[in-house]
């Protein structure tokens, strides 16, 4: 059986929730190559999802959300990230996964 690891990116403040420490690092590394100003602040995290996912906002972006948003998107595809929803309501959110590598 197969197990993912998963992201959701809401475009409304540019939050990312994700599992990954590792992943953040990497992407608001290269995202501050595009935007040298930005800046990543911690969320709270709700009580049911407490040490299993971190939650993290880009800051500073010089009024370049909407296109952040677009590049964090590519971006994640680009590094093997799979959408697997779309939320296009009031509230954008993208949701990727992307499978574990069996150790066996």
């Amino acid at each position: 059986m197969k197990t993912y690891k998963l992201v959701t990116l809401y475009r409304r403040g540019l939050w990312l929730w994700s599992t990954e420490k590792d992943l953040i690092d990497q992407l608001f590394a290269d995202l501050k190559q595009q935007i040298p100003t930005a800046q990543l602040s911690y969320g709270a995290i709700p009580e049911d999802f407490a040490g299993q996912r971190l939650r993290v906002r880009f800051e500073k972006l010089q009024n370049k959300d909407e296109g952040a948003f677009w590049w964090i998107v590519t971006w994640l595809c680009h590094h093997g990230w799979e959408p697997i929803h779309a939320g296009l309501g009031n509230e954008v959110e993208y949701h990727f996964k992307q499978a574990v590598e069996d150790a066996s």
